[in-house]
């Protein structure tokens, strides 16, 4: 069997030997029914356990509803309960998870011994890794435009699952064929009246250069495009994509191709899934019919995971392979090209379901309630709209013109009465037709509170003010409630999801160094020594000092949180110092007031060098140490020496909004005198 890596662009693994195993090489018909057959039993369970649950809640947040048992002048309003509380959900776990300026940290501390004495510290420091990671991940621009930063990336991943029960992030890397322009000059020469050639100013051209450059890709994978094991075993992934027959002849040609030349070149041309073009419409609301363009679509089913025969025996372990239009195998199985040995997908739900594969999405619940409450306003609207018009009763044959009402009567209608007409009777004559019963409207709003409640997404959080008599108490405590809800989604997202993409992100990069670690831009990210001594390396060193020892330290509101607590305890301290005249007078003589401050800055999250006196102030104030206390000049410089100020926090900055205050109030319950400090 090969062992070869290297990116995309290793060996085919070998077959098992005949000899040896007593089994046959699997022909390519086979791997391609064996993969099918792995598909068809992923999706059946799919299916029937989660799809048609998602496809209602895509329908509640496009706000689609059937309206085909709807007569002719009944109401289909749809309320936008869902849709607002999802695009609130989603911007409040974007902002728990990256909002609140750096929200990773990472450790190398553990990749090389240090230096000896007298000798130049070259290693990669744990910053240095996160100025790498932080450029790759920013928008970078490609052939098809410009890519999302890693924010919007887990941004769409999140608002996914919050429909579709799972977030799926793709880490990945490819050759992508970029474009620069370069200036060359050519020479010019000018021919005089008596033939002679003299040269004259050069021509500048602007030329694009055309180059193939290795890029990070993270991007977000439909769930209707994943095939995961139904036995919970993770035995394998399956990734459907689409692209144009284009794209698949040019990834199977050059130095670093993908797929096989010949294969490609017998596969269909065409390959039109309609039920996966449906699939795309109810999710996005938009057609994606190409039926009038010439372009050529292909289906691609990218296989990770161990493929067993239908014997039972394990023919590949951990391999990747490709087909085409569920027909034919441009790739064959080939060892994991990923130095992590790992499948590239990241995977999380954000409700969690033991034992299961699919889990729960947050507004499983949530839809069938704002459809009732559709159904309900629907009624509640039909009544008033009948109680203001009512029934209409005609004698048509007393108007002058019939056709008038052809339509229905509408609103101010004047009608013009046949002479012949009895006098004091009506032609038309309005009946009470309906009235909205007082039930309905308690009804509705109870059905509100359980949809609030079904979606942890209060009339506060929407911007609203509650309506009756709600004490402050209670909304206090539904506020609470609802930020602990989303604070412990958002803590299972930190260490089960972007954790794990941060450290895949990190060695898919540095199994290709050699693709930019070699870029001037560098040695300005890292500095010249430490870019010098990362180029001498191979890319298996680098892989190995640096990779396995690494270490990712995940934060964004969980950082918050623990600020908040370490605030509260400090103004604790403080009020129980102040309570108590023998803590006090002990106190003044063992702490530090200004580690007391250092401590405060940092709970507060907060640069005390914004907050410090300027040059200018401090000569001003030791001015008027002389003046008041009658001290030498130097005894007032030596006292002026010792003044010294905190350390400032080595993360985030005073332009947080008030994180501390708007988290968890730590300033409840303590009285006016702690404030004082």
């Amino acid at each position: 069997m090969s062992e070869e890596f290297g990116g995309f662009a290793g060996a085919y693994i070998d077959e098992a030997d005949p000899d040896e195993e007593g089994l046959r090489p699997l022909s390519d018909a086979e791997i391609v029914q064996i993969i099918l057959a792995y598909k068809k039993d992923s999706e059946d369970v799919r299916k029937e356990q989660r799809d048609s649950i998602s496809d209602a809640n895509m329908d509640c947040y496009f706000l689609r509803q059937d309206v085909s048992n709807k007569v002719r002048g009944q109401s289909t309003e749809y309320l936008p309960d869902v849709a607002q509380a999802a695009d609130h959900a989603g911007a409040l776990i974007k902002r728990g998870l990256t909002g609140y300026g750096q929200y990773f940290d990472v450790d190398l501390s553990k990749a090389m011994p240090a230096p000896l004495p007298g000798q130049p510290d070259t290693r990669l420091t744990g910053e240095d890794a996160e100025k790498i990671l932080r450029q790759h991940l920013e928008p970078q621009q490609t052939p098809l435009g410009e890519t999302p930063s890693l924010p919007l990336v887990l941004e769409d991943a999140v608002k996914t699952a919050l429909f579709q029960s799972l977030a799926i992030i793709k880490v990945c890397g490819d050759f992508l064929v970029t474009g620069h322009m370069k200036l060359e000059q050519e020479p010019f020469f000018a021919e005089l009246d008596d033939g002679t050639l003299i040269q004259g100013e050069p021509i500048e051209r602007l030329i694009l250069d055309e180059i193939p450059e290795w890029k990070l890709r993270i991007y977000v994978v439909r769930p209707k495009d994943i095939y995961l094991d139904p036995t919970g075993e993770n035995r394998f992934i399956i990734e459907e994509s689409e692209c144009d027959y284009h794209e698949v002849m040019e990834a199977a040609q050059g130095e670093h191709a993908l797929y096989d030349a010949e294969a490609v070149a017998r596969m269909p041309r065409d390959f039109r899934d309609a039920d996966r073009d449906a699939e795309l419409q109810t999710e996005t609301n938009e057609s994606v019919q190409l039926g009038k363009s010439a372009r050529k679509r292909t289906k691609l089913l990218e296989f990770w995971g161990d493929i067993i025969d239908t014997q039972g025996n394990l023919r590949y372990k951990n391999v990747m392979a490709t087909v085409a239009n569920e027909h034919t195998l441009i790739q064959r199985p080939l060892k994991n090209p990923y130095w992590h040995q790992r499948k590239p997908y990241v995977i999380s739900p954000l409700i969690r379901v033991p034992f299961s594969v699919w889990h729960r999405a947050v507004f499983d619940y949530a839809v069938p309630l704002n459809e009732a409450e559709n159904e309900l306003f629907n009624l509640i609207l039909d009544g008033a709209i009948q109680a203001v018009w009512g029934i209409r009763e005609v004698q048509a044959d007393m108007l002058e013109n019939e056709k008038d009402i052809e339509q229905g009567i509408p609103q101010a209608f004047t009608a013009l009465r046949k002479p012949e007409a009895p006098p004091g009777v009506p032609s038309i004559m309005v009946t009470q037709g309906g009235t909205v019963p007082p039930e309905s409207l308690a009804t509705l709003q109870l059905l509100s509170q359980r949809l609030q409640q079904a979606t942890m997404i209060n009339e506060i959080r929407l911007g609203q003010t509650p309506g009756g008599k709600t004490t402050a108490t209670a909304v206090s405590e539904a506020q609470a409630s609802s930020s602990m809800y989303f604070e412990s989604i958002i803590f299972d997202l930190e260490q089960g999801f972007i954790q794990p993409l941060l450290w895949m992100s990190w060695l898919t990069l540095l199994q290709h160094v050699k693709e930019w670690g070699r870029k001037p831009a560098l040695r300005n990210l890292i500095g010249e020594n430490t870019a010098r001594a990362l180029a001498q390396m191979s890319p298996e060193q680098v892989f190995m000092t640096y990779g396995e020892s690494a270490a990712f330290r995940v934060y964004g509101l969980s950082s918050v949180l623990a600020r908040t607590k370490e605030f509260q305890k400090l103004m604790a301290f403080l009020d129980m110092m102040q309570r108590n005249d023998m803590l006090k007078q002990e106190a003044a003589k063992l702490l530090s007031p200004r580690r007391l401050i250092d401590q405060i800055c940092r709970a507060l999250n907060l640069d005390f060098s914004q907050l410090e006196m300027t040059d200018e102030e401090k000569l001003e104030q030791f001015g008027q140490m002389v003046q008041q206390s009658g001290f030498s000049g130097q005894d007032a410089m030596g006292n002026a020496e010792g003044f010294g100020r905190p350390s400032a926090p080595s993360r985030g900055g005073s332009s947080l909004p008030g994180e501390i205050r708007q988290v968890s109030n730590p300033m409840a319950g303590l009285n006016s005198r702690q404030r004082s400090y």
